[in-house]
């Protein structure tokens, strides 16, 4: 699942307009970790970029069917910090507003729901089935890897690697780049569950999820 509930140092980018193909270039500050094989039981660990209107860095954990991430925003100076949790049940948040916590869920399934209408929230575990109604609009190169562009919203592109990981995703409102990328998640089993000292407010009932 990949989170805009809603990454930094600035990148060079270079196009190369030679071919009829939509082609970019994109040299990122870290080096990629190999051609690894990527599958849907594939752990990783990946880090972005935000930049735009938006500004921060984005850590996302994938172990086993689970994802954890790790986000810190800068909006017009204010600093905020998310956690978030996927399970087969609920995705969680955790916000951190000036050290208060404040916790959210969201049935799982709805959640999917409202990010396909987006364009911009997506499923790891089933990022092929995603992708296959997606009209592919170019490639692109991050971090040395071939990535697939994918047109999958209203001014949204995802850029992916071997139909799996999503490298890059552009909106109106900002850019999520990858920085780098581990083909394992050094992380804990527990650390992947939602903090058990937080009050959750179920919002899968709302209408629409608020971005």
């Amino acid at each position: 699942m990949f989170c805009l509930y809603s990454c930094g140092k600035k990148e060079s980018t270079t196009t190369d307009s030679k071919t009829s193909d939509t082609k970019t270039s994109t040299d990122s500050k870290t080096e990629s970790s190999g051609n690894t094989e990527v599958s849907s039981l594939s752990d990783f660990t990946i880090k972005y970029e935000l930049t735009g209107k938006v500004k921060g860095d984005l850590t996302t954990y994938k172990k086993g069917k689970r994802f954890m991430q790790n986000l810190v925003m800068d909006i017009q100076g204010a600093k905020m910090k998310t956690d978030n949790y996927f399970d087969d049940k609920y995705a969680y948040m955790v916000m951190d507003v000036m050290g208060k916590k404040m916790g959210t869920k969201i049935d799982i399934a709805k959640y999917r729901e409202e990010g396909a209408k987006e364009g911009k929230d997506i499923d790891y575990n089933n990022m092929m089935d995603y992708l296959k109604d997606k009209k592919k609009v170019g490639t692109e190169t991050i971090l040395g890897k071939e990535c697939d562009i994918y047109e999958t919203g209203k001014d949204v592109k995802i850029s992916v690697w071997k139909g799996a990981i999503p490298m890059k995703i552009s909106t109106p409102a900002m850019t999520m780049t990858a920085t780098s990328l581990e083909m394992k998640a050094d992380v804990s089993e527990a650390s992947m569950d939602p903090p058990k000292d937080i009050e959750y407010t179920d919002v899968s009932g709302m209408t629409k999820l608020k971005k």
